[in-house]
């Protein structure tokens, strides 16, 4: 029985002893910031523990700056020498209480106070201080720093070039500095036109109704020039003036929606046009002619989605010359059936093939020409079969500098379609 009430006693004076050495602990209120007005209060909590008789609390305050009392929890309040002083020769009975004073800034000037106090008392006739955490309060509206935006600059130009019959190639070039974010280009087409993307530069495409977009979700910021270009067969639309296309950029520009509207060209590219007839009005339109006019075919030529070609008008030429008579110096041997072959070149002028290729492009293979409406068509290879046209065209591309070689078919020795030579000879259209 004594053992258990000398246990007893002894956890009792533990728990005492551990309360009488709880610490005393400051916590203070104040705002981070004051917007409006040159004061603010300041309310500090004091937990003082067991403590009793003489203790003090003070604040040290800024040139400029100077305090005055609200709550002094029964203490003597002073302010002098820029500090703030709570005294009291007997503590409040309290074990936790409050005291609160005003801060009043009087030079303009000042942007930022740093707060903090100390607590100091006696135990057992010896000094002890606690010190009150640091507080800053910033005085006056935040500056809000608002980012220049730099004004952005855009291009937009169209290029269209004839590539056969009803089919053009359009593209569009886009010059630009400072557009990030969502862009957009559109394009309303003739109804009836059918579609299909070339260069999409990273965009999404699509194609609904009337109208052909490319849209990117965050515009390229690492480059100042873009091209984006599509194919568009005009041989069942509403209107088989390419001149119709209208089109826009648009794009978000500091939280605001920008448009630039995009203008045909004064003259469109007229490219290995088979067959050629006049315009209705040829001088209203002028066309630029090259020596070289290369043509690039479409990548999904397919035997379901052909159609047979319309011809294109050719207007006439500002200052036109009459054509020069056309030496022929390779023209192929007429051929039985269907042949596929390789263009590499069309041209008003002829050129000698036995060294213009092999000086120009670094080619030392055969070069055939046919003559066809004032034309020089260059072609390479000779298959009945359209894969092997297809594997000579890719590697044209791959290992010469020949802009955009392409399959051809004659019939007999007659100039047809891609798409009329696969559906008789029974073969289907490889990409």
């Amino acid at each position: 029985m004594f053992k258990i009430f000398a246990f007893s006693l002894n956890i009792l004076t533990l728990v005492v002893f551990n309360f009488l050495l709880e610490d005393v602990t400051l916590e203070q209120s104040l705002p981070d910031r004051v917007e409006e007005g040159n004061e603010f209060l300041v309310t500090v909590t004091i937990d003082k523990s067991t403590i009793e008789g003489y203790a003090k609390f003070q604040v040290i305050l800024p040139e400029g700056a100077i305090a005055s009392p609200i709550e002094t929890g029964v203490a003597k309040f002073n302010f002098e020498d820029k500090k703030a002083k709570f005294v009291w020769m007997t503590l409040p009975e309290d074990r936790v209480f409050d005291i609160s004073y005003k801060v009043i800034v009087e030079d303009p000037t000042i942007k930022e106070l740093n707060i903090s106090g100390t607590f100091s008392y006696l135990d057992e006739n010896q000094r002890q201080t606690v010190d009150l955490p640091n507080r800053t309060v910033k005085m006056g509206k935040e500056d809000i720093i608002v980012e220049e935006i730099p004004e952005a600059e855009v291009t937009v130009s169209r290029t269209l070039k004839n590539m056969d019959a009803n089919l053009y190639l359009v593209s569009l070039d886009i010059h630009y500095s400072n557009v990030t974010g969502f862009a957009k280009i559109q394009d309303v087409i003739p109804s009836g036109s059918d579609v299909k993307p070339e260069l999409t530069s990273e965009a999404g495409f699509s194609m609904l109704d009337t109208k052909v977009k490319f849209v990117w979700m965050n515009f390229p910021e690492d480059q100042n020039d873009i091209t984006v270009s599509y194919f568009i067969d005009l041989s069942n639309a509403s209107s088989k003036k390419i001149s119709d296309l209208k089109g826009e950029f648009a794009f978000v520009h500091d939280g605001a929606s920008q448009k630039i509207q995009i203008s045909n060209p004064e003259a469109i590219d007229f490219v290995d046009i088979e067959t050629p007839e006049l315009a209705e009005n040829p001088k209203e339109e002028t066309f630029v002619e090259s020596t070289d006019l290369i043509v690039k075919e479409p990548e999904n030529n397919t035997v379901e989605n052909s159609k047979p070609p319309i011809s294109l008008p050719i207007a006439e030429t500002k200052n036109k010359k009459e054509p020069e008579s056309i030496a022929v110096t390779a023209t192929p041997t007429p051929e039985n059936g269907v042949v596929y072959k390789v263009q590499v070149m069309a041209s008003r002028k002829s050129v000698d093939t036995d060294t213009y290729f092999k000086k120009r492009f670094n080619f030392n293979g055969n070069v055939q020409i046919d003559s066809h409406d004032g034309w020089l068509k260059y072609l390479t290879g000779g298959f009945d079969n359209y894969k092997l046209a297809r594997d000579l065209r890719q590697n044209h591309r791959a290992n010469y500098a020949f802009r955009g070689p392409f399959v051809v078919a004659y019939n007999n020795g007659t100039r047809i379609t891609v798409q009329e030579a696969l559906m008789i000879t029974n073969q289907k259209w490889v990409n």
